[in-house]
């Protein structure tokens, strides 16, 4: 069978991603509420991955205020990747249910962890969420600053040590 050029369709890789991820049950509904929890000095913890959250001021962010934002935190406070966003669209956070995630914006930056700490917009709105690779050109753009869960570590007689 000859396949011709007009009848191949490239699909994106993130409709691939959402589609694999209907099929193997990795976006089983839970509800938000149930799934994230919010401490007294508004740190959100995903009880599902352990990646704790901060939500950045509501006010349009670019890339270098996001980054100086993320920068005074204490701790070890970072930029979210991509795949960590997904997760929370996959969670059902979007622009209609942030739930604790909540703020007035569209988009959060983010860097690929694949390909180097460019810089992306992660989109929340319903039926169109994706990234891109640019600067500023939206508004209400938003910093999400994330925290990695404590490593555990192994020492030879079987007792785990914690740290980041």
């Amino acid at each position: 069978m000859m396949v011709s050029s007009s009848s191949v369709r490239v699909v994106p890789l993130f409709t691939v991603l959402l589609l694999v991820s209907f099929f193997l049950g990795w976006g089983d509904p839970v509800l938000i509420d149930e799934r994230f929890s919010v401490s007294e000095d508004s740190v959100i913890t995903d009880t599902e991955s352990d990646l704790k959250w901060r939500v950045g001021p509501d006010i349009d962010t670019d890339w270098l205020s996001a980054n100086q934002w993320i920068d005074a935190l204490e701790g070890d406070w970072r930029m979210p990747q991509r795949y960590e966003l997904l997760m929370l669209w996959d969670a059902g956070i979007d622009t209609e249910a942030w739930g604790p995630f909540q703020n007035s914006g569209c988009y959060v930056w983010c860097i690929d962890g694949w390909s180097g700490p460019e810089q992306h917009l992660f989109s929340f709105v319903p039926q169109n969420p994706y990234w891109w690779i640019l600067s500023s050109i939206f508004t209400q753009e938003r910093a999400f600053a994330v925290l990695s869960p404590p490593e555990e570590v192994l020492l030879g007689s079987g007792a785990a040590v914690t740290g980041n």
